[in-house]
C-alpha cells in the first residue's frame, strides 16, 4: 500500500505537470506546435486551434498545409520537407489563413528532439504572427523607394558622404549633368568634372567645412555631357548622432548657369541704364505713399541734388526741395493723380543745396493691384534745364525772325510801293500835262482843235501804259505768273518742317512722315507750294495746341498717284464741324478769333493755278485731314512716257 500510494502520487505530480505544462503552452502568444518525425502534427495549442478553427482531431495530420497561402504553399511546405529530410531545424515565413479566411504573415521555427541515440523523436515549434512587421517593412520599402524616386526626380545631383567628405552615394542626375556613369563620381571622383580653375579652391573650401563641421556652400564650374562647363551650386549639411558626431554629409548639387546669365545680363542691363540715365540726365523712382520712396537710382540723386550715401530721403524732403513757387500745383497735381489713379506728367523747379536751380520734368504712372487698388507710383526725372534754354533761345530766335520777316515784309510792301508809283507816275504825269495841254489849245480866242485832239489822244495811250501797268502787277497772283520749275516734292515738304519742327516741340507734339520713295517730280512754283504746306502745318498745330489731353500727333504722307503726286496732312485735332466745312475755303471765313479768313482761300487758289485740287475733310479717328494734288507738267509727262516706253 505504501508503494501504490507512491506511485499514485507521483502520476498525480506528474498530471498535475502536465497540466500546468499545458496551461503555460496554451497561455503563449503564438501558435505552439509538434509533430511526428515524418512532418505530420500531432498537437496544437489553443491559440493554433482558435486561429485556424480547427478541431483537435483535425490538428493530427497534413490538413494545415491547406491553410497556407497559395503563393507561399510550395516554397514553404519545400522549406518544412527539407528540414524533415536533413534534420535541419525549420524556420521559414509564410501567410497562414485564420478562420475567418483573413490571410496573416507567421515565421515558423521547428526543432528536432532526439533519444540518446540521436534519433528524432517528435519535432516541437512556434509560430509568431508577423504581419505588423511585413507590413511595417512593405511601408518602409515603400518610403525608401518612394525616398529613392524623389531623390531622383529631384532637378538636382543629391549626394551623401561620410564623415571626412568622400562620397558615398550620388544620384542618377550626376550621368545627365556630366555624362559620367554615379559609380565614377564616388569617392572623390567627381573632381574629374571640375573645372580645372575651381578644383582646387572648391575641394579647399570643402575640407573646411568638413574640419569645422559647418554647413557648406559654393559655386563651382561642372564639365557638361557636351564638353560645355556650367556653374553648378552645391550645398551640404552634416548629420550629427546623440553625442554630436558627424555621421553622415548630405549635399545637392544645382545647375544655375542660368541664373548665372541672367544675372551677367541684369548687370549689363543696369550698366547700360545707368549709363543711358547719365547721359539723358534722366532718374528713375518708385514711391509708394504708405511705405514713402522705395527706390531713387543714382541719377536721380544727382538730377534732385540729394547724395546716395545718405539713403533714399523722405518724400517730405524730397518736397521741400520744390521751388516754393512750384509747390502747390505739384501737390495739387499729386493729389489729383492719386485720386483717380492715374498717370501724371510736372514741370517744376528744384533748388539744389548750394542754391542752383534746375527745370525738372517727372512723369509718373499707376501700379494697380488685381482689384484696381492703387499700390505705388513709378516714372523718371529728367534735368531739362538746358532744353529750356534753348527753348527759350529759339523762342527769342524765333520771335526776331517773325519780327525781321515783318520788317522784311513791310520793305517788300515799300518797294512794291515805290515800285508802283514810279511805274504809274510817267503816264500819269504825262496824262495830266497832255490834258493841260488840251486845255489851253481849246481856251485860246481861237480854239485849237486839231492839237487839242492829239493832246487828247496821247492822254488816252499813257492812260492804256497804265492799265497796262496795273494788269501786269494784277497777273503775278494769277496762273501765269508762276515761275514752273521740276522739283522734288518730298525734299519741298521737308525743307517745311524743318521750319516747324520747334513749334512742333514746343506744343508736344509728334510729327510722323510717311514720304513714299518713288514720288514722281512735279513742276510748279515751289516756293508757292511750300507756303501752302506751311499754312497747312501750322493751321494743324495750332488746332492741336488746345488740346488739354489726348494723343498730339501730326501724320504728313506723300503718294504717287495716275495723275502726279498726292500730299496728305492729318492732325489729331478737335475735327472739323459740318457747318464749318462747307465754308473753310471762302474768303474772309476763318474759325479763329484772330484769323483773316485768307490762308485757306489763298492755298485753294495756288493749288488750281498749278493744276490741282485741295480738299478738306474730318478724319473717322478723329482730327482733320486736308490733302491736294499736284499733276506732273506737260514736259516730265513726256519724259516718263518715253521711259516707259523704252521700258516696255
Amino acid at each position: 500500500m505504501v508503494e501504490l500510494q507512491g506511485h499514485k502520487q507521483a502520476e498525480a505530480a506528474a498530471s498535475k505537470a502536465e497540466s500546468e505544462l499545458r496551461e503555460i503552452v496554451d497561455a503563449l502568444p503564438a501558435l505552439a506546435w509538434t509533430s511526428s518525425p515524418d512532418g505530420a502534427a500531432t498537437f496544437g495549442n489553443r491559440h493554433w486551434s482558435e486561429y485556424f478553427g480547427l478541431s483537435v482531431e483535425k490538428i493530427h495530420g497534413w490538413d494545415w498545409t491547406r491553410t497556407v497561402h497559395p503563393d507561399d504553399a510550395e516554397p514553404f511546405i519545400g522549406k518544412w520537407r527539407a528540414s524533415l529530410a536533413t534534420c535541419e531545424p525549420l524556420e521559414g515565413e509564410a501567410r497562414f489563413r485564420r478562420a475567418d479566411g483573413q490571410y496573416r504573415w507567421f515565421l515558423i521555427r521547428g526543432l528536432p528532439r532526439r533519444d540518446e541515440q540521436g534519433k528524432i523523436l517528435n519535432w516541437y515549434g512556434v509560430g509568431t504572427d508577423i504581419e505588423d512587421r511585413k507590413r511595417a517593412e512593405e511601408a518602409a520599402r515603400r518610403r525608401e523607394s518612394e525616398l529613392h524616386e524623389l531623390i531622383e526626380a529631384i532637378p538636382a545631383v543629391t549626394w551623401s558622404a561620410g564623415p571626412g567628405g568622400s562620397r558615398t552615394f550620388i544620384s542618377k542626375n550626376w550621368t545627365e549633368l556630366t555624362g559620367l556613369s554615379p559609380e565614377n563620381a564616388l569617392g572623390f571622383g567627381w573632381l574629374t568634372a571640375v573645372h580645372p580653375e575651381d578644383a582646387e579652391r572648391h575641394l579647399s573650401r570643402w575640407q573646411e567645412a568638413i574640419e569645422v563641421g559647418v554647413p557648406f556652400e559654393g559655386e563651382v564650374r561642372v564639365r557638361h555631357a557636351d564638353g560645355e562647363y556650367r556653374w553648378v551650386l552645391a550645398r551640404a549639411v552634416p548629420l550629427r548622432d546623440e553625442t554630436g558626431k558627424i555621421v553622415k554629409w548630405y549635399g545637392t548639387g544645382i545647375d544655375i548657369e542660368d541664373q548665372k546669365r541672367a544675372e551677367q545680363k541684369l548687370r549689363d542691363s543696369e550698366f547700360y541704364l545707368a549709363e543711358a540715365q547719365s547721359l539723358t540726365q534722366t532718374g528713375s523712382w518708385a514711391w509708394n505713399m504708405e511705405a514713402d520712396i522705395r527706390y531713387w537710382s543714382e541719377e536721380c540723386y544727382r538730377v534732385l541734388g540729394f547724395d546716395s550715401r545718405d539713403g533714399l530721403p523722405s518724400f517730405d524732403a524730397f518736397f521741400q526741395r520744390i521751388h516754393t513757387d512750384d509747390q502747390a500745383a505739384f501737390a495739387e497735381l499729386i493729389d489729383k493723380a492719386i485720386r483717380e489713379k492715374s498717370a501724371w506728367e510736372a514741370d517744376y523747379r528744384i533748388v539744389h543745396p548750394d542754391g542752383k536751380v534746375r527745370d525738372i520734368r517727372a512723369i509718373g504712372h499707376p501700379i494697380l493691384s488685381r482689384t484696381r487698388d492703387l499700390i505705388e507710383f513709378v516714372g523718371t526725372v529728367m534735368d531739362i534745364t538746358e532744353r529750356k534754354l534753348a527753348e527759350q533761345e529759339r523762342e527769342r530766335l524765333r520771335k526776331l525772325e517773325a519780327e525781321l520777316a515783318h520788317a522784311n515784309r513791310l520793305a517788300t510792301i515799300g518797294q512794291l510801293t515805290a515800285s508802283i508809283a514810279h511805274e504809274l507816275k510817267q503816264p500819269l504825269t504825262a496824262v495830266v500835262m497832255n490834258g493841260r495841254a488840251t486845255l489851253r489849245w481849246l481856251t485860246r480866242a481861237i480854239p485849237e482843235i486839231d492839237e487839242a485832239k492829239r493832246c487828247v489822244e496821247l492822254a488816252i495811250a499813257e492812260a492804256y501804259r497804265a492799265n497796262s501797268i496795273m494788269d501786269g502787277l494784277r497777273d503775278l497772283t494769277r496762273k501765269n505768273a508762276i515761275r514752273k520749275q521740276a522739283f522734288d516734292l518730298n525734299e519741298a515738304i521737308l525743307g517745311v518742317t524743318a521750319l516747324t519742327d520747334s513749334e512742333a516741340l514746343k506744343n508736344g507734339i509728334t510729327v510722323r512722315m510717311q514720304l513714299a520713295s518713288h514720288l514722281p517730280r512735279v513742276e510748279g512754283d515751289i516756293v508757292q507750294l511750300q507756303q501752302v504746306m506751311l499754312n497747312l502745318i501750322v493751321n494743324a498745330i495750332q488746332a492741336m495746341s488746345n488740346l488739354r489731353d489726348g494723343v498730339r500727333e501730326l501724320h504728313i504722307s506723300t503718294d504717287s498717284i495716275q495723275e502726279g503726286a498726292c500730299v496728305r496732312v492729318l492732325d489729331s485735332g478737335p475735327g472739323l464741324s459740318p457747318e464749318n466745312l462747307g465754308r473753310l475755303f471762302e474768303p474772309f471765313y476763318t474759325t479763329k478769333p484772330d484769323g483773316m479768313g485768307m490762308g485757306l482761300s489763298i492755298c485753294r487758289s495756288i493749288i488750281e493755278a498749278h493744276g490741282g485740287r485741295l480738299s478738306a475733310t474730318g478724319h473717322a479717328s478723329g482730327g482733320a485731314l486736308f490733302q491736294f494734288t499736284i499733276p506732273i507738267g506737260n514736259a516730265l509727262k513726256s519724259e516718263r512716257q518715253a521711259a516707259e516706253e523704252r521700258c516696255g
